[in-house]
Order: C-alpha cells, then structure tokens, then sequence
C-alpha cells in the first residue's frame, strides 16, 4: 500500500487502498470496497472520476473506514478541504498544512513520531494544554509538565509537523484527530513504558492531590477467560464515550483517565 502522504488527492488515497485490496483478492469489486467504506457504488464512482463533490463529513466517514493513522487520516481530510472547502480562507488553510506536512517529510517520519509519543509521555499532554479553551503560555506549560521550555517548543514543532496537532491563522492550536489510539496485538517495550509512565505518575499523585480532585478504583472480578476480548473490547468502547461525553469546550484542567486489566492468579510471564 502506497504511504497516503506521498499522494497528491484524496481520490488518489481512496483509489490507492482500493487497488491494494484488489491486490490481495482479485475478486474485491469496486460494489464490495463501497460497502467497506459505507458509501453507495453510484456515489464513490462519481466521486473517483472527479464528478462529485466530496464533502467533509462524508470524508471523516470514509476516513474511518480507511487503514491509515491518524495523522494519516488528517492529511486525507485537509485534501478535502483544500479542494471543497466552502471559503477561500479554508481552502488556503488547508493548503499551507498540507505543503507544510510535505516540506518536512512527514511520510518519512511518523513513525518515529508515534515513537517519540511513546517514549516521551508529555507529548499527549501537551497537545490537550496547547488545545484549551485559554492555554497556557509555553513558559508556563513547561513548568507545569516539568521540561525545559527548549524542549517544549520543539516538541510542539514535532506535533505540528506530524499532524497530531494544527495551527489555524489566529495561531491557535487545534487536535490533528479527535482521539489518538496506539494498539498492538503483541507485546511491545514501547507502548509498556508508555503506560508504566502513567502509572508512575498514579502513585505520585495518590498521595500529593486531596481526594475530591481525584478518583481511584480499584475492584477485583472472577470471569470465564472465553469473556475476555468482550471484557476488552467494552472496556475500549466504554472509555471513548467516557471521553466524548466529558471533554468539554469550556476545559480548564486536564486530567488523565486510565483503565487497567490484568491477570492476578498463577500464569506465564510474557515474552
């Protein structure tokens, strides 16, 4: 599959993942991919041969039927917009990001990136500081995080040039994406210090906030293992409507929200 950020329009994205499935079956049809994507066959042929106007919302439809990352993904909806966005001001907003995400390589190296993420636990927090209604200024941010300010503008540049973070023309910072998810069917020392990481600052903070600004719970369960990945994947589904439902326009803190569960009777270690 072609890196989207080497491509050039939003039909040639949608083409692009459609000739790899039919790479890897070639009996996948143009009727099998629109019903993948969630769009009528009509619809997505006219909007293939440049006949149909995408618009946004069905863009941020399809992107989440499409197997790219997030920031990924947001380059996908910036050529949309740069091509139908409903003022000049939008278009040409979304044309400086997308020349600005190829002047710095970032097909190259977001990968790298989504490890910075990992090894630097901060850089999430620092995109919900710099994204508030009223942020911080940076002096301030890197006081709060406990980095050196250095440190906080070129981590800032990092997020911009990757996508996970946008700056419109009032130089305010917006969320390349609504949520960032990282998963990984096998073990991974990257995304286990990442949550090591939070859990360190649990137990730091158990002690130093009083308890009505804070809550922990912590319950234990017998269960059938069959209910596992159900167990999981509610667990999952719960925590994103936990979000949506409280992430609020109006922010003024940022708290951090996590979900564990684990194993505590006799087992293998990992590998």
């Amino acid at each position: 599959m072609l890196n989207a950020f080497t491509l050039k329009s939003y039909q040639d994205l949608i083409k692009s993942e459609y000739e790899n499935r039919k790479q890897k079956n070639k009996n996948y049809s143009l009727r099998a991919y629109s019903r993948d994507l969630h769009v009528s066959t009509s619809k997505l042929s006219e909007i293939l041969a440049g006949n149909e106007t995408l618009s946004l919302g069905l863009a941020g439809r399809i992107a989440n039927h499409l197997p790219y990352t997030e920031p990924e993904k947001e380059y996908f909806i910036n050529l949309v917009r740069a091509k139908n966005g409903k003022t000049i001001a939008e278009r040409n907003l979304a044309k400086a990001y997308i020349q600005k995400v190829r002047n710095a390589g970032t097909f190259k190296n977001h990968i790298s990136v989504t490890h910075d993420i990992f090894e630097k636990w901060y850089l999430l927090l620092l995109v919900e500081l710099l994204t508030m209604p009223k942020p911080h200024p940076l002096p301030h941010i890197a006081k709060i995080i406990g980095i050196p300010e250095e440190e906080v503008h070129s981590s800032t540049d990092l997020l911009l040039t990757s996508g996970y973070l946008t700056k419109n023309e009032r130089n305010e910072y917006k969320r390349g994406s609504k949520f960032l998810k990282f998963e990984s069917k096998s073990p991974s020392s990257q995304i286990r210090n990442y949550h090591k990481n939070y859990l360190k600052k649990a137990q730091e903070e158990i002690d130093r906030q009083p308890i009505e600004s804070r809550k922990y719970l912590t319950n234990l369960i017998a269960l059938d293992i069959e209910s596992l990945p159900s167990a999981r994947k509610e667990l999952e589904l719960f925590s994103e409507e936990f979000i949506k439902k409280y992430a609020s326009a109006r922010a003024n803190v940022v708290y951090a929200f996590a979900l564990q569960l684990y194993r505590l009777d006799n087992q293998e270690p990992s590998e």
